[in-house]
């Protein structure tokens, strides 16, 4: 995953994968457009006006939640 923030563009952009070439490119609400590969899977995300959308679009947190392992008896 890649994640590209352009300050002079306001264009947040999060690539999920490098499926190319796109095969559409839905913009399902204003500012937001969910691009596809051929295949139908979700390739990016981008974000136009991400400073308006977004908290903090120059910022990333990262989370991994791995499951527990049962405790054993």
């Amino acid at each position: 995953m890649k994640i590209t923030y352009d300050p002079d563009g306001e264009m947040l952009y999060i690539e999920l994968n490098s499926n190319y070439p796109f095969k559409t490119d839905t913009e399902t609400i204003p500012g937001l457009a969910i691009v596809y590969d051929e295949a139908g899977k979700v390739c990016a995300i981008e974000i136009e006006d991400a400073s308006a959308l977004v908290e903090s679009p120059n910022r990333v947190d990262f989370e991994y939640l791995a499951e527990e392992e049962p405790e054993q008896t």
